[in-house]
């Protein structure tokens, strides 16, 4: 790990499946250094900066691309990831699946073919982030029963994450009936601008072709609808506005096409687990940690 590189669990809890973590991370100037997890690892951000980190897994010789690492991570035991990074704290919920749990419900060894391998630097669920959200949730305020929620949300996870490795092409193809990379690329530019969002009309013509066939081409090229990746764009948006500072929490909602601040706050703390204000002033707090300067 690079100098100053700092990995913090603040809270953990056991279940029979995985381990479920809370931490902060820190990595105080631009860098570059490889990750080794020695058991299957999944991870969501927390925090979403607008500092990107990059990747790429490097098993045995082989190596490729860098690409963004996206919000949810999952890092294979034993593949060695390397990670160039802003330099910034961040904070993540990490669940670490107990071995041969994965492995044995897969019905294979983790394929390391290259495309299987980079969909793992974008987990791209809804599901996944939601029931690590509310892992998170669980693990920062118990309630009645906690432990068999908490068994109950691991299996939940493991078997989620099992179909997506599943799921996702060892040749880097899109899946059958999915969109071209050029009606994915219109489609995506115009769910990424601000203001209201476009229509399904709209965005059936931008693609060329018809509303039924967008709906479910976008699904099996994305693994969400197009109403959950505008919502993933519109609310990564929202925590780079929050993070600056420069706006209220109203004009924020106004910007991103909501029809009201507490439609935004409610979207807003669906998809991050605490609201809008919350956010923010966590990013205050962070900052104003000795660590984080």
């Amino acid at each position: 790990m690079p100098p100053g590189y700092e990995t913090r669990i603040d809270v953990s809890v056991s279940t029979s499946v995985l381990v479920a973590q809370i931490a902060t991370h820190l990595t105080p100037n631009p860098t570059e250094f490889i990750l080794h997890e020695r058991v299957h690892t999944l991870s969501l951000q927390r925090q979403v900066h607008q500092s990107l980190s990059v990747g790429r897994f490097e098993p045995g010789s082989a190596t490729g691309e860098f690409i963004d690492i996206g919000r949810v991570i999952f890092v294979p035991a034993g593949v060695p990831l390397r990670i160039r990074s802003d330099g910034v704290m961040t904070n993540s919920i990490r669940c670490v699946f107990r071995p041969p749990l994965l492995e044995e419900l897969l019905g294979e060894e983790v394929d390391q073919s290259r495309n299987r391998l980079n969909s793992c630097l974008n987990v791209k669920r809804p599901v996944i982030r939601d029931v690590m959200l509310r892992i998170a949730r669980e693990i920062e305020a118990p309630g009645y029963a906690s432990t068999r929620l908490m068994e109950a949300l691991g299996n939940t996870l493991l078997v989620e994450l099992v179909r997506y490795l599943r799921e996702t092409p060892a040749d880097g193809n899109l899946l059958r009936g999915g969109l071209s990379r050029a009606a994915y690329r219109k489609v995506i530019r115009r769910l990424e601008e601000e203001g209201p969002p476009p229509t399904l009309d709209e965005l059936a013509a931008l693609a060329e072709l018809s509303k039924r066939h967008l709906t479910r081409a976008f699904h099996e090229t994305t693994g969400m609808t197009i109403h959950q990746q505008l919502d993933e764009l519109r609310l990564k948006r929202a925590t780079m506005l929050l993070d600056e500072g420069n706006l209220s929490i109203a004009e924020i909602a106004e910007r991103l096409g909501f029809h009201s601040p507490s439609a935004f706050s409610t979207a807003f703390g669906r998809w991050a687990g605490k609201s809008p204000s919350r956010y923010r002033n966590d990013l205050l707090r962070m900052r104003d940690l000795p660590d984080s300067r």
